[in-house]
Formats: C-alpha cells, structure tokens, sequence
C-alpha cells in the first residue's frame, strides 16, 4: 500500500472516532443540561407552590379577622340597645361623682368623704346592665386611697365584676382624662354631673345627659344635651 493510501484510511479512522466522541459528550452534555433544566423547574414549581400556599393562609387569616370584626360588630348591633329618655342606647359612659357617687361634682372623689352609692342610681346601673345596656363607669379621684375606696363600693354593691365588668370600671384623676376617655369610647351618649365637662364633652358627642340637682337651673348647654335628675330617670327605672 502507498504511503498517501495509508495516510488516507488512517486519518478516516481517526475521523469517525472523533465523530463518535464528539457524538457521545453532546449527548452526555444535552442530558445534564436538561436534568438541570429538570431540577430547575423542579424548585420554581415548588416555589410556586409554596408561595400558593401561603398565600393561601395570609387570605385565610384575613377573612378570619374581618369575620371575627363583623361577628362583634353584627351582635353589637343585633343587642339592639336599651331604651332611654334620649332615645335607644347601645353604649353609654357614665361620670359616677355627683351621678351614682354621692359626692360634689365639681371636685374629684375622695378619701375622706368615703364612695357612698346613690340607692336610685345604683339600682339603674344594675338594671340598665342586666338589659344589655354597654356601661363604662369613669371615676375622677384625687388619690389611690379614694380610687380604693370607690372600687370596694362598686365591688360590694355587685356593680362592679357583677353588673359591669371590672374593666370598664374605669378612674382618672384630672378633667383632661376623663374627657379623652370618654371620647376614645364615643359612646351614643354620656353621663355627668359636672357643668364644665358637659359643655366640653357636647362639642364631641352626639348625646350628653347633665344630672342636675333637684332646684338647679336646666342646662343649656346645647340641642344635644339633655337634663335629668339622675340616672333613673335618664334609664327610666324610677
């Protein structure tokens, strides 16, 4: 055989064993790459799904919680109320010194004079709570010794923990703070005795009820603001 034969047969040798080398790895490099590939949209179906599923619980939760405020709000509003002078009330606030304490309205509670309850007041307040009637019961005190002894009054009378719960049995022992609470509870509408917070209170409110004392001039105040002579007659108990 010629030298140029032998060159030439080798070199088609070598050519197809490169051919089927070359075939193998584009095989071998084709199927990793589609195993990756594989993995790939493997982990972003598995993403998706997890993504799915949380948001799936983040709709959850949130339905609950709007159920949950509808279901407070819609038996707030099925309770109806109780019937008043001032027309029908779900919640009422209820400024007790000079209104269910037998004290002077124009100063805050104290020790010394002791939380002596008004007999008509406190059968009102009982009366009112047991009909459905959403009480708050806020106390101006000068001291934790007065703040103290209202709450055994309230305690042992069977208005506080009984009646009304102990959380709305509420104290303060400035002006100030009984009117931010009672404008942080807005109720329909609010109880009190003391001229100056009746007036502040009308400027917020869309009822108040000024206890007057028997001989007092009405008050003035306002067309939102409605006197009595207490709570029995405001609650129509008496």
């Amino acid at each position: 055989m010629s030298s140029s034969a032998w060159l030439s047969d080798a070199l088609g040798e070598w050519s197809g064993l490169l051919g089927f080398a070359a075939l193998v790895f584009a095989l071998y490099y084709m199927g990793g790459g589609n195993g990756n590939n594989n993995n790939d949209a493997a982990h972003r179906a598995q993403r998706d799904r997890q993504g799915g599923a949380d948001r799936e619980r983040r709709e959850m939760g949130a339905a609950a919680t709007t159920n949950a405020g509808a279901t407070t709000q819609d038996a707030r509003q099925a309770a109806g109320g109780v019937e008043t002078a001032v027309g029908r009330v779900r919640r009422m606030t209820v400024a007790t010194v000079g209104v269910l304490f037998r004290a002077d309205a124009s100063k805050p509670l104290n020790a010394r004079d002791g939380a002596s309850l008004i007999p008509a007041a406190e059968r009102a307040i009982r009366a009112a709570a047991a009909q459905g009637l959403e009480l708050f019961l806020i106390t101006h005190v000068d001291s934790d010794a007065a703040q103290e002894s209202a709450q055994k009054s309230l305690k042992s009378s069977g208005i506080s923990g009984t009646a009304i719960p102990p959380h709305r049995c509420l104290f303060c022992d400035t002006d100030v703070g009984r009117t931010a609470l009672v404008r942080q509870l807005e109720p329909d509408v609010h109880v009190d005795a003391g001229l100056a917070s009746v007036t502040e209170l009308a400027r917020f409110l869309p009822r108040v009820a000024h206890v007057v004392s028997t001989g007092s001039a009405s008050s003035t105040v306002g067309k939102n603001v409605t006197s009595c002579a207490g709570l029995a007659e405001l609650l129509l108990t008496s």
